[in-house]
């Protein structure tokens, strides 16, 4: 960009235009502790993994599943296991936050 050109506005109302409205309960941080679910096969390991209670990651993953529409997890007696759409979902999950953070660290 040329010396003294400066950046058009941000107009937050065309950009919120632009894409859907996602649910309060699709959050960065309840995305990512969906993977730790994951990959603990426990809500409770995971729970303690992230210094978070039981119940409030209980709640996350119930929101999150609901404004996907679908079960994420299978809930067993002795843990948590993806469901077929959940597996496909934590995939591109992954896939997605790991670009996620390719892209931040490139500007740090």
């Amino acid at each position: 960009m040329p010396a003294g050109q400066q950046l058009p506005m941000f107009d937050d109302k065309i950009f919120q235009r632009q894409l859907p409205k996602m649910p309060r309960s699709v959050q960065l941080k309840t995305l990512r502790l969906c993977l730790v679910v994951a990959e603990q096969g426990s809500l409770l390991k995971a729970a303690q993994h992230c210094a978070i209670h039981p119940s409030a990651l209980s709640r996350r993953i119930r929101e999150l599943e609901r404004a996907l529409g679908e079960p994420i997890f299978e809930r067993q007696p002795w843990g948590m296991a993806a469901t077929v759409s959940g597996q496909d979902f934590l995939a591109r999950l992954r896939r997605a936050l790991a670009e996620l953070d390719r892209t931040v660290h490139a500007f740090k």
